[in-house]
């Protein structure tokens, strides 16, 4: 469970694909809120984040975009993925997402700041479906 407070209801956790292969067989995935990726369009596509910046502070919203890889220019995120145990919920395309502590402060950093010259971030643990492992080793 991501420790929002509830604002997401529940979500799993990436440690947790297992438990979900499992869900998905008996039947009972609906139980719980997994994010769903749009398909990438191509083999030269990959998917950028957008933060959606809001004078609110609660809750991170994003968007993700599906692009070529040679479009547009983006920053690619290097980070440590932490404590798999610390996580934070961030919305993502009207959805509930969640990531590690560390990712979250990130985050949380970029989108108080209002001059933000780059505008789409490229940061593995959201930008890959960590559930496909086909994408994973694309």
């Amino acid at each position: 469970m991501c420790k929002c407070n509830g604002c997401c209801g529940p979500t799993i956790r990436l440690h947790d694909q297992f438990k979900l292969i499992l869900l998905a067989i008996a039947g009972t995935q609906s139980k719980m809120s997994v994010f769903k990726y749009r398909d990438l369009k191509s083999k030269d596509s990959i998917r950028l984040l957008s933060l959606l910046h809001d004078d609110d502070n609660s809750v991170i919203s994003c968007k993700l975009y599906n692009v070529r890889l040679d479009k547009p220019k983006y920053v690619a995120v290097s980070y440590s993925w932490g404590d798999s145990c610390a996580e934070k919920c961030i919305i993502i395309d009207d959805q509930p997402f969640s990531i590690r502590e560390n990712v979250w402060a990130l985050l949380q950093q970029m989108r108080t700041h209002k001059t933000l010259k780059w505008r789409y971030f490229w940061i593995d643990a959201i930008c890959i479906n960590q559930l496909n492992v086909t994408e994973r080793n694309h």
